[in-house]
């Protein structure tokens, strides 16, 4: 006889309720007060949205000496940017009385009332950057006005100001970033892969200030170097054009302008420039697109589907177009205060923007296979005609000498420059060009 197996115990759902219930965490014996926190959790707090890691530090510092007016941003690291993070510029400088200032929270220069929050030019406005780095850091500023006899060096830890030795601008200098919360240095990354984030953050920069110099030192080595374009006070468009042009190529290589054509169009208040890859060019991974509101890099779906719209008929499958595009919009026409890191934007007319970027893209992508066209279009009649009279007086053809003879004459009365050749084994120059090759 088969042995039977056991039958399963059924478990009724009113028995669990107690097993689930004792696996719940016992509220508090007692009910905590509502109270303020401190200043130091809540800059701590306000420093996790902010600082990310070492690359969220150098956006924010190269922020801040664009919005300076500099015009050579110098950037030295050190084991990926943990250890050493430091941000030279030649910008205004801060005089000495504001550098304790410039540490507190929501302390700036940026923005004065509502109105100035509604039409952010800056790249930076909320003044929380300086004062999250330094919660998470050991740091100290250095700045000279062009006006100040001298510069002063602040510690931000200990609030010391004195005096000391630079030239006309500001360096910023973070060492050991999240020294004081241990926990969130283990979720950095090998200092390779923060390196190359902190490069990719400048980069973003660099691709939009052509007129800004950018230097990246890591443990005392050049890793990085774009030089200053030069563009004139009332620079045309063609100039700006030019100027992104190279700045694209140092950046992102020369093939990424030869494999891209010029993007200029306008539609109502939106403008967008820039540079659309032909298809040929496309990737297996989105990582070059680049997008920018107002000289802003943003991250934003609008902007990315409207690119990836505009090659919906030349691109297909998971290919990826590689662009680089920059729109111009009114500042009160977009809020760029709805994200902490600032790279996530909203349009008050999502719709024109898009359409703004999409025709854009097209027009620049119809634009090269038109002339293409053309060019086939007017070049088709001529090699139909060539190639008829070639196989028409031909005087290598299999024909009597005599016809030889004749077929020479016709060459030389419908092309004057052709002089004919004294047949196989006598050419004195090159063969013509519609004549095939001599027999041997």
């Amino acid at each position: 006889m088969p042995l039977r197996s056991p039958r399963p115990k059924i478990c009724r759902v009113n028995d669990t309720i107690p097993t689930l219930a004792a696996a719940q965490p016992a509220p508090p014996a007692t009910r905590r007060p509502i109270r303020d926190l401190p200043d130091e959790l809540i800059s701590q707090i306000a420093a996790g949205e902010v600082v990310e890691r070492p690359a969220s530090v150098v956006r924010e510092l190269v922020d801040n000496a664009l919005d300076a007016g500099a015009t050579q941003i110098t950037v030295r690291l050190s084991a990926g940017g943990v250890r050493l993070i430091t941000v030279e510029d030649d910008g205004g400088g801060i005089p000495h009385e504001e550098l304790p200032v410039a540490l507190r929270r929501h302390a700036t220069s940026k923005i004065t009332n509502l109105n100035d929050l509604e039409t952010v030019a800056t790249m930076g406005f909320r003044g929380e950057a300086l004062a999250a780095i330094a919660s998470v850091s050991e740091m100290a500023l250095l700045s000279r006005p062009a006006a100040q006899a001298s510069a002063f060096l602040l510690d931000a830890r200990s609030g010391e100001l004195r005096p000391a030795a630079r030239s006309t601008g500001t360096t910023v200098e973070v060492k050991e970033l999240f020294f004081s919360t241990p926990a969130r240095r283990k979720f950095l990354k090998t200092d390779a892969t923060e390196l190359a984030h902190c490069i990719e953050s400048v980069r973003r920069h660099a691709l939009a200030r052509p007129d800004v110099g950018f230097a990246i030192w890591h443990e005392g080595k050049l890793v990085e170097q774009w030089r200053a374009t030069f563009i004139p006070g009332q620079g045309t468009t063609d100039a700006v054009q030019d100027a992104l042009a190279r700045r694209l190529s140092d950046v992102l290589g020369e093939d990424f302008v030869t494999q891209s054509v010029a993007v200029q169009h306008r539609v109502g208040p939106v403008i967008v420039t820039g540079r659309a890859g032909l298809p040929d060019a496309a990737r297996s991974r989105p990582d070059h697109q680049y997008c920018y509101v107002n000289g802003r890099f943003v991250r934003d779906k609008v902007l990315t589907h409207a690119a990836r719209s505009a090659y919906e008929d030349v691109l297909h499958g998971h290919k990826q177009p590689i662009y680089a595009l920059y729109v111009e919009i009114d500042p009160a026409r977009v809020d760029v205060n709805v994200h902490p890191t600032k790279i996530e934007v909203r349009f008050r007319d999502s719709r024109e923007v898009h359409q703004a970027v999409r025709h854009a893209v097209e027009n620049a992508l119809a634009a090269p296979r038109a002339a293409a066209l053309a060019h086939q279009q007017t070049q088709a009649p001529r090699h139909r005609a060539a190639s008829k009279i070639s196989s028409q007086i031909s005087p290598w053809r299999k024909t009597g000498k005599r016809k030889q003879l004749s077929n020479l004459k016709n060459v030389a009365t419908m092309w004057p420059t052709c002089r004919p050749c004294g047949g196989p084994g006598k050419t004195t120059q090159p063969p013509c060009l519609l004549a095939p090759p001599h027999p041997s």
